[in-house]
């Protein structure tokens, strides 16, 4: 099934942090991890089964992050160590190997990181001190950034960056701000990477020639990022006007979204992207055809950005492959895909909420 306007899931205050995977989503409540959606073990409960319902990932830490990709996901402790689930094949889960796990095992070597994100089969972090970017998983085309197409089951630095503020990995590159400059790397068959070409690349690349950067978020084969007076710039696949610049021709260089400098926090999925602006209001873009903009069924696409609603009260925002969740103050809603169950029930969420209040951490 589809949702094609705000569904509220949750009516509690105690969000701190939401990412919406590929087909799943998880959350941090109070120090707790909860998902639903596509498991094979991405959801982290112990077992491979789907679910519609919300189901607690392993409760023997406290969990401070959470993020998930394509059938894996990675939790980080209050201690800020990483621990993932799911599938490994491509040894995305960075424990050493390649073999599935159904709930949470350790990345492996100092795993104290600061910030991290996770593609469709690889992950990346940004360790504690700012100073470096490590990857791991898949790396057909580069996306680890380590100057090879070695995949690698457990962390691996990128390149020579040594200052880094945010990551962002999209299905096969990977982004990061190193404070004011945008670098990415993998695949860039699209021109998702922003340096004006379209060949791969296994090491970082500069994205454009502006300098004032303040934050990028990666899609799938596109690419997003806010400059510092607000204006926002995307790059890459726009075949579903994804890009937002009115227009349906990919890039391989930033284009601006409109004229407006007003934008805030941005969250891409498969072919689709959108963006919260200073006011609080969201706006999305791109292919709508399972109401991940929360547009009607007439709406199959579109290359300008459409308002979300009425609502101008929300908080975070975060897009999986074809579904977007964004909280409010006291409330998370979902919309688009829900053919997994990444849109939870609200009543089983509320369910969790009576039974996790008197649970110390």
């Amino acid at each position: 099934g589809q949702k094609r306007v705000p569904t509220q899931v949750v009516n509690e205050t105690a969000f701190g942090n939401i990412h919406a995977g590929y087909n799943t989503t998880c959350t941090i409540i109070g120090a707790f991890g909860f998902c639903s959606g596509q498991n094979e073990g991405a959801l982290g409960n112990g077992n491979g089964v789907n679910q519609k319902t919300i189901v607690e990932a392993n409760d023997s830490f406290s969990w401070s992050q959470v993020a998930t990709g394509s059938l894996f996901s990675c939790f980080m402790s209050t201690g800020s160590n990483l621990y993932c689930s799911g599938k490994n094949g491509s040894g995305q889960l960075g424990n050493g190997n390649q073999t599935d796990q159904l709930t949470p095992v350790p990345v492996s070597g100092d795993t104290t990181y600061y910030l991290f994100d996770l593609g469709y089969w690889h992950a990346c972090g940004i360790r504690n001190n700012l100073s470096s970017i490590w990857c791991w998983g898949d790396n057909q085309f580069g996306q680890l950034g380590d100057g090879t197409t070695i995949s690698r089951n457990v962390p691996t630095r990128v390149g020579s960056v040594t200052l880094c503020g945010a990551i962002t990995t999209g299905a096969f590159h990977t982004c990061a701000d190193t404070f004011a400059t945008v670098t990415c790397w993998g695949r860039n068959n699209y021109g998702q990477l922003g340096n004006g070409n379209n060949t791969d690349q296994k090491s970082p690349v500069i994205v454009g020639a502006a300098g004032n950067w303040d934050t990028v978020v990666a899609g799938y084969s596109h690419t997003c990022a806010r400059r510092y007076d607000d204006s926002l710039w995307c790059w890459g696949y726009n075949s579903y006007g994804q890009l937002g610049n009115g227009s349906y021709a990919n890039s391989n260089v930033p284009v601006q979204v409109g004229t407006d400098t007003d934008w805030g926090d941005m969250a891409l999925g498969q072919n689709f992207s959108c963006a919260k602006k200073t006011s609080g209001a969201i706006y999305c873009w791109g292919n709508n055809q399972l109401g991940q903009l929360a547009q009607p069924a007439s709406v199959s696409y579109t290359n300008t950005p459409q308002l979300v609603g009425t609502a101008t009260d929300w908080l975070l925002i975060t897009a999986g492959g074809y579904h977007v969740c964004a909280s409010k103050a006291n409330s998370l809603s979902c919309w688009g895909d829900n053919s997994y169950g990444q849109i939870p029930d609200s009543s089983a969420w509320y369910e969790w909420f009576q039974t996790i209040v008197s649970k110390s951490p």
